[in-house]
Parts: structure tokens; sequence; C-alpha cells
């Protein structure tokens, strides 16, 4: 058994037409077809989709010491 994935595209009548290459010539085959709607995909930019997940901090102090002062906390 060999599993072939393909697209196609359907026309105007919402018929696709496919030609599946079995390397069994002359011999009685069975096809198992599954149709599934082929999702288009935008890929956003990655700089887009990351900002999207962060936020910025604005810092007036100094950093290192106020880590130090929140490890000593703990």
């Amino acid at each position: 058994m060999r599993v072939v994935r393909t697209k196609a595209k359907t026309d105007i009548n919402g018929v696709a037409h496919i030609s599946v290459p079995t390397a069994m010539p002359g011999q009685s085959v069975e096809l198992v077809l599954v149709i599934n709607k082929v999702k288009e995909r935008r890929s956003p930019r990655p700089a887009k989709r990351f900002a999207d997940l962060v936020g910025r901090l604005v810092w007036s102090g100094d950093a290192l010491s106020e880590q130090r002062r929140l490890r000593d906390e703990w």
C-alpha cells in the first residue's frame, strides 16, 4: 500500500480532476479519497506576530540594582 497526497483545484462546476500515478500498470486498484477544504495560509510577518505577543517596558532606573533587590527578597 502506498499513500499519495496531492492537491487539486476545482473547476467552475466544483469538479476536481486528479491523476494519480500508481506504478501498477494493468491492475485493479482501490483508491480512497478524502476531500478537505484547503485553508489559504497567509503567513504574517514574524516581527508583527512577535510584536502582538510582547509589550514594551519603559525603565528609568537601574535595572541591575532592581533585579538584585528583588532576588534578595527571596
